[in-house]
């Protein structure tokens, strides 16, 4: 038997059989497969992939949410020998067609939402034998077949699993393709770390069209044991309500999952008598002392309130695809969570680093995970370098644009494009991306990242977006500018009254422009209400925000003496 995802799959099957994998709400009602019922349905959807002539190398796309048909199918596929192609469900059809004719894929699963169930669908895609509904009568007829004979095509590790598209927040869209064994090189090492034990239950609202949820909240708890939960909904209502009823053990999200819950614990906090809150919060600095010290968590008796609203079983938050605030990181872990942050790319299956769950460093991705190797390169004078990886994790190639594979990967060497430090303990610390860094005439580097978070920290902004203006005629200098997104309750606060708002912000930037290097500081910022454009992994695209917001009028100046 061939190392593969599908064999993989079976194991746990059969090892785990009549335990919970998936446990599922729909209508209101929480329903469940089995690791045996859900080995079952796989087999009967690669029955109907085989009468349908799909075999090894073909091409079949997922464009659906978090649902227990997600990894039947996904399986499915596989043991076909063909390959993947998960779709973003929030494409108009337009970007849908794109990434399908690229693919060359030959059946479709979709959800009832779909663009893609559109009268003009086949018409853009000719090449599509089926689009198929697992909503429709004729999915449901397929699951409930009882006579099941279908052979596996059975590949080996370097045959490609998946076609992921990946968007960049300077370049259109790419594949990246993944094989079967960098998927299961990659969920080992996570397994190996113990993040996440047997038995575990692993809330998951990250869509799996993305490489970080595939992996870390599908691949990793159906291979080794785990339970994975879908609340039926995204909303935030629906996940805590999900936490609550279903205790998980396991939460992996991005930042901006993490803002809104630090931020609706802290709004709670606020309800408090200012006496008794800052009584409360003295005490979470001492106990956070002695957990720091001797790993005892006697801060989660103080907030038990929070506990219970966020599952009383929560054990272990994991954050990634951007960095987060540290100051969020750090108060999780003074109202007795756990929180870790990792860093990963799609190229990677995609983690390269996770905090060690006994000593985190808080404002660290961690370290390398096992079998994985970083080291640094073109160091500056402070020792920040472009982050290179290697190891069984690593992508097979892109399948689209040969010349980007040349550029990026050298030897057994992987370019990530990030620029970071590695401290004394092999702890990694990200700086941004090395197309964003603004090197200054002076020879100065800035990296827009890290700036932010410095700004983000102590405003009441929501987002903020940093880029150089360019010397024009007769200027000797270059200076910072800002897009910024004022925080929603700080606007209401101050009745919508634009001229207190821009006031009130100006003062807030000049203390920590004080803190700051004269290069480092935001000289000018422009205020918007609209989102900042963003990856869907959350980093903020850059290029289309200096290009929308750099030549507005109506900058405000921050008084300053500008970097020379």
């Amino acid at each position: 038997m061939r190392k593969n995802l599908w064999n993989k799959f079976k194991e746990a099957s059969l090892k785990f059989d009549n335990r919970v994998a998936i446990q599922y709400k729909e209508n209101g009602l929480w329903g469940d497969y089995s690791f045996k019922s859900l080995f079952r349905a796989a087999l009967a959807v690669s029955q109907f992939l085989s009468e349908e002539n799909i075999t090894e190398n073909d091409t079949v796309a997922i464009s659906m949410e978090n649902r227990p048909e997600w990894a039947m199918i996904f399986f499915a596929v596989l043991s076909r020998g063909a390959i993947v192609v998960p779709v973003n469900t929030d494409l108009g059809l337009e970007e849908v067609r794109n990434i399908l004719l690229a693919a060359e894929c030959k059946i479709a699963f979709v959800g009832d939402a779909s663009v893609l169930l559109e009268k003009e669908s086949f018409a853009s895609v000719p090449f599509i034998k089926k689009i198929i509904s697992v909503d429709a009568d004729t999915f449901k007829r397929v699951l409930e077949k009882t006579n099941i004979n279908v052979k596996p095509n059975d590949v080996d590790e370097d045959h490609p699993a998946c076609i992921l598209s990946t968007s960049g927040t300077t370049s259109a869209p790419k594949g990246i393709m993944l094989s079967h064994g960098n998927f299961l090189a990659n969920s080992n090492s996570l397994f190996r770390l113990a993040l996440m034990r047997p038995k575990d239950g692993m809330l998951a609202v990250l869509p799996l069209y993305d490489a970080y949820p595939l992996t870390v909240t599908m691949l990793l708890p159906l291979f080794y044991g785990g339970k994975i939960i879908y609340p039926g909904s995204m909303s935030p209502e629906e996940v805590m309500t999900a936490m609550r009823e279903k205790n998980p053990e396991n939460f992996v999200g991005v930042p901006q999952v993490f803002r809104m819950f630090h931020g609706r614990i802290v709004e709670k906090m606020n309800r408090v008598p200012i006496v008794f809150r800052l009584l409360i919060m003295a005490a979470a600095e001492i106990l956070y002392g002695i957990r720091k010290m001797t790993g005892i968590n006697l801060s989660r008796y103080l907030f038990r309130k929070a506990h219970l609203q966020l599952g009383r079983s929560m054990r272990l938050f994991i954050s990634g695809g951007t960095k987060l605030d540290e100051k969020i990181g750090r108060d999780f872990f003074k109202f007795g969570f756990t929180f870790l942050e990792g860093y990963g790319l799609t190229e990677a299956s995609p983690v390269l680093t996770m905090n060690p769950f006994k000593k985190p460093k808080i404002g660290s991705v961690g370290l390398p995970l096992p079998d994985v190797e970083l080291k640094l390169i073109n160091k500056n004078r402070s020792g920040a370098g472009e982050i290179i990886a290697r190891g069984p994790n690593i992508m097979t190639g892109y399948c689209i644009g040969s010349k980007l594979t040349r550029a990026r990967t050298k030897g057994e060497w992987f370019h990530t494009g990030d620029i970071g430090v590695i401290d004394k303990d092999g702890y990694v610390f990200i700086l941004g991306r090395l197309k964003d860094v603004i090197v200054f005439d002076s020879g100065l580097n800035v990296y827009p990242n890290e700036i932010e978070q410095e700004y983000l920290r102590e405003s009441p902004v929501k987002e903020m977006c940093i880029f150089e203006e360019c010397p024009q005629k007769n200027m000797e200098l270059q200076f910072l500018k800002a897009a910024v997104v004022p925080d929603p309750v700080f606007f209401e606060e101050n009745n919508g009254d634009m001229k207190v708002i821009k006031k009130k912000l100006v003062e807030k930037f000049e203390k920590v422009s004080r803190k700051l290097s004269f290069h480092k500081r935001i000289n000018y910022f422009f205020v918007t209400f609209s989102s900042l454009p963003r990856t869907r992994t959350g980093k903020i695209k850059r290029y289309e925000v200096k290009e929308k917001y750099a030549n507005r009028s109506g900058y405000v100046s921050i008084p300053q003496i500008p970097s020379k």
